[in-house]
Formats: C-alpha cells, structure tokens, sequence
C-alpha cells in the first residue's frame, strides 16, 4: 500500500485496531499539546491546502517497536490516547513500515523509525516545524541534512542515520532536516531533555532575529 500525506510516500502495512493504553502517550501528549500551543505543531492555515505538520513518539521497547502520533492530528488543539498509532515494524532500507491503530501514523514515521534504529539509547523523537529554528540553523550550529536530500525519502533517512552517529549527536539534541523547510528533529533518552531542547533552540533562534 502507498501513503501519500501531503509530500511524504511510504510504503505502509496497515491494520485498524483499538487505541493505544492511554498510558503509554501520556508524557508525550503533553508535550505535544504543548509545542502545539507554540505553534511547533500544527496545520498550515493558508497554504499547503492546510496540511499538518509535526509529530511526536515514543519508543516502547527493544523490537523497534514505537507510538506515533497519527495523520492529519496537527489541527488538533488538544490530542489523546485515540490519535496515536503504534508501529510494530520498519524497514528503512525498503521505505516500508508496519502499523496498527485507529488511524494512520504520521507521514514522518520512517524518520522517527531512522532515528531510533541509529541510537539504541534515544527514547523519544519529536519532529516539528519552526522557520525561526530552520532559518538559523547555522548560527545556532545545529548539523542538518544535505538541502539536495528530500524528505519523505530513504536517502533522507540514511542521512538522519548518518548524522546520529556523529559525536554530537550520539546522546541526543537537535538537527535540522536541509531538504525539508521548516523541518526541525529533536531527539533524547527522555521526554523531557527532548521537548526542552526545542523550547531552548525556539528562545535561541528568537534572540538572533
């Protein structure tokens, strides 16, 4: 089957099953409702025929397995346990994803799936838009993809692989996606340390407009 969200193609192995335990999202949704009141997540309102943008998720154990927040949840003001979906199984190298839940999951699922494979350590992978982060990304030196790198892409994923494995990175913190505008990934062993690391980088951009 081929998803096609917006500009994003993957192909998905989807099953329609019950919502995930409302405890499995809990931190993550409230720090997905809170970038979504700083407008790191949402829906374009005038352009892009008001698509969504930004997705949260959570590893939940050593098989790869994740939850995500689900399609077309970014006009949302306030989500929960029924607009996630979990992702039993990815294959990067085949663009291919296997998923179960009420809807659909985020059309950036197979980067999360990127990041989480790269780094046995990292828990948590939230994905937002920020032109302010974006445009400042070499002032604030955040590392970022190759502009010539598209997103939606198994090269855009390799390259994410890529970049984790850079010492920087290893441990966590944030990397610009070059050939994705606005598209900024943070990422952490904790929910905390990753959503903190946006907020901070959003406050260090605003200083250097």
């Amino acid at each position: 089957m081929q998803l096609v969200d917006g500009v994003i193609k993957y192909q998905l192995d989807f099953e329609t099953a019950d919502p995930v335990e409302p405890g499995l999202i809990k931190e993550i949704n409230i720090w997905r409702n809170i970038l979504h009141r700083l407008d790191l997540v949402g829906h374009y309102k005038t352009v892009y025929q008001g698509a969504g943008y930004g997705n949260i998720s959570r590893r939940l154990n050593d098989t790869g397995e994740f939850v995500i927040t689900a399609s077309h949840t970014g006009e949302i003001s306030r989500t929960n346990h029924t607009h996630y979906v979990l992702v039993t199984e990815s294959t990067i190298e085949k663009n291919h994803l296997t998923a179960k839940g009420p809807s659909k999951p985020s059309s950036e699922a197979l980067s999360h799936a990127a990041i989480y494979k790269a780094l046995p350590n990292i828990n948590y992978v939230f994905h937002v838009h920020s032109a302010a982060i974006w445009k400042h990304t070499e002032q604030l030196n955040i590392p970022a993809t190759s502009p010539d790198i598209a997103y939606g892409t198994v090269e855009m994923a390799q390259e994410i692989m890529r970049l984790c494995q850079t010492d920087g990175l290893k441990g966590g913190g944030i990397l610009s996606m070059g050939g994705h505008q606005d598209g900024v990934i943070a990422f952490g062993e904790t929910a905390t340390y990753t959503g903190t690391a946006l907020v901070q980088a959003l406050a260090a951009a605003e200083l250097e407009s």
